[in-house]
């Protein structure tokens, strides 16, 4: 888990950005307040949307990261079923 304080609410249309880097320096994992969490699958009529990386809120946030590398890159309306 990654805690992380905040002040104040950002300003509108302003990124968060949470960074994961290895101890070289080398980025690992980016998150972003603008950016949301990619789909495996299209959503069907009664899934919720999907929500933003992280959510800056005001005070102390917590974000949960799943230890894994970045993912490869995927083709943009392409899904694969089992």
């Amino acid at each position: 888990m990654i805690y992380y304080y905040l002040k104040d609410v950002p300003k509108v249309g302003t990124e968060t950005k949470l960074e994961i880097l290895d101890p070289t320096g080398k980025l690992i994992r980016k998150y972003s307040s603008t950016e949301t969490e990619l789909l495996d699958e299209p959503l069907g009529p009664d899934d919720k949307k999907p929500e933003k990386e992280i959510k800056p809120d005001a005070g102390l946030n917590r974000f949960v990261w799943d230890l894994r590398y970045e993912d490869a890159h995927r083709i943009p309306g392409y899904y694969l079923w089992e």
